[in-house]
């Protein structure tokens, strides 16, 4: 993923350091953000969006009991967000730290 940010973005270091906020006019912008719980959208280019997911919050290990602060509100977000995707025929990237394998 990092490689396909750095290409799209321009950035070397692969991430969205501009905090430039959307509508997309041919730069990358940040859509929707919860800066508090850590997860986001972003447009990469033309109908391609980035959704980050915040995933150590549904990850279910012996030895790792994360907080589950925000997963409900996280979720009900991720919805939203595929939703208005389909409905405005963008294609969508979803990036996360842990996959669904490891999730509760």
């Amino acid at each position: 993923v990092s490689d396909l940010l750095k290409a799209i973005t321009g950035n070397d270091d692969g991430f969205l350091s501009t905090g430039l906020k959307c509508p997309f006019n041919g730069e990358t912008c940040i859509d929707n953000e919860n800066t508090k719980y850590g997860y986001y959208s972003a447009y990469l280019g033309d109908h391609l969006k980035l959704l980050s997911l915040n995933s150590v919050v549904f990850v279910s290990r012996p030895g790792f009991s994360p907080s589950r602060d925000g997963a409900t509100d996280e979720l009900q977000w991720l919805e939203k967000e595929l939703k208005t995707s389909k409905a405005n025929h963008d294609s969508v990237l979803l990036a996360m730290h842990v996959p669904p394998q490891s999730w509760e």
